[in-house]
């Protein structure tokens, strides 16, 4: 009766009603507490950082165990903490970039490749095995998440990235010669 209270193991866009009890998303390494906004968390268990987007209103992004590490976030914000080295930053980013999955997209701002191969292997279910110096490249752009993943990759390729070869359900990176 005292807080609404959801626990986040991965990715979701929040709505959240103002209301005079609280609410907090919760996840291991942070807590967001929010009174009526909208914004989107990404906190999967085997990435190095969270990362909390404010589309509307304002929260407020603690980090559990750390009671100096907190920052209140307004629209357009972007907190990350990186949960080996405790330490919280704050930028100011296209938030709708952050949230167009729910539209059926991937939009990518500059970046790295290990990003893009992370968000495309828990789309598809394929693990991405790097070889070379493939870790070099960038991307900035709108991907359709209805286009199969082969499709997808080629795009990759043609603007400028490393060749791609899938193998059963492994794709492998390979840097262009």
């Amino acid at each position: 009766k005292d807080a609404r209270v959801v626990e986040l193991s991965g990715e979701g866009y929040f709505d959240v009603t103002h209301s005079n009890i609280p609410f907090i998303v919760k996840n291991k390494s942070m807590d967001v507490r929010v009174l009526g906004t909208t914004f989107n968390m990404t906190a999967y268990p085997e990435d190095l950082m969270v990362t909390t987007t404010l589309l509307t209103g304002k929260v407020k992004v603690s980090a559990v165990g750390e009671e100096n590490e907190s920052v209140e976030l307004t629209p357009g914000m972007q907190s990350d903490w990186q949960k080996e080295g405790k330490k919280m930053g704050v930028k100011k980013v296209n938030a709708e970039n952050f949230t167009a999955w729910r539209q059926g997209s991937f939009m990518f701002d500059n970046e790295n490749i290990m990003v893009v191969t992370r968000v495309l292997e828990r789309w598809y279910g394929f693990k991405f095995i790097y070889k070379e110096n493939a870790l070099e490249h960038t991307f900035s752009g709108c991907l359709s998440k209805d286009e199969p993943l082969e499709s997808i990759l080629e795009t990759l390729t043609y603007t400028g990235g490393p060749r791609f070869k899938i193998e059963k359900d492994v794709v492998y990176i390979i840097e262009k010669k």
